[in-house]
């Protein structure tokens, strides 16, 4: 359809320079169409949970208590999910024992993996849970770590774990209490656990309580307690 102020400025272009300026016009009506019907689609935004994910005291040769990290996509279009590994210093170390990540995650989705914690040697152990995806954050990367201890070390088979690694509250007014949390301390060998005490300790220690505590002395095998924190 002709607009009537098209015609008019077409009539006043002298006669030599009408094709040149109707090429322009169907160039900028062409773009504006094809403007019109595109669909841009979001970005994809993610984050894992926790940060990082540690094992206290697991003997040589034998598998940890199973830990869970999170991936989640916070964006608004779907995340491709190109492979979920494990990496770094010792990865041979930890495995992945259970994975509910896809090839796909949609928007506001979650997906869980499971690592296990099996030391190859004694003393400090550390790697990464790589996530490799399609958002411009890739790789998405979980610290693992773990102590091993030699056979002989360990007390009948004793090896525990808390979780979770760390605990953390965002703006509290001074003199007001922040809301509770809990660590979970769980007893992950075939042998029951003397606990001497639970204390806070470090710089600011006295800006935290134990509000309440579910560990007594003692803690059987496979069993878990935990202490709620303010």
């Amino acid at each position: 359809m002709k607009l009537p102020f098209l015609r008019n400025m077409l009539q006043s272009v002298p006669r030599s320079q009408r094709v040149a300026l109707q090429f322009v016009l169907l160039l900028l009506a062409a773009g504006f169409a094809s403007g019109c019907g595109t669909v841009f689609k979001a970005d994809a935004q993610v984050s894992v949970s926790p940060s990082s994910v540690t094992w206290y005291k697991v003997a040589v040769g034998q598998a940890s208590g199973p830990k869970s990290a999170t991936l989640t996509n916070t964006g608004g279009g779907a995340l491709v999910i190109r492979s979920v590994g494990v990496g770094g210093a010792n990865p041979g170390d930890f495995s992945i024992s259970k994975s509910t990540c896809g090839s796909v995650l949609a928007s506001s989705a979650s997906c869980t993996v499971t690592v296990l914690f099996k030391p190859t040697a004694a003393g400090n152990r550390t790697a990464s849970l790589n996530f490799d995806d399609s958002s411009g954050s890739s790789p998405q990367q979980i610290a693992l770590s773990g102590l091993g201890t030699d056979s002989g070390s360990s007390t009948s088979g004793s090896t525990a774990s808390l979780s979770p690694a760390s605990i953390s509250w965002a703006k509290v007014s001074v003199g007001n209490a922040g809301g509770p949390k809990v660590a979970t301390f769980t007893n992950t060998g075939t042998s029951t656990i003397n606990i001497s005490s639970i204390a806070l300790a470090g710089t600011n220690a006295s800006d935290f309580s134990i509000y309440k505590n579910a560990c007594g002395t003692t803690l059987a095998a496979s069993s878990s307690c935990a202490v709620t924190i303010l």
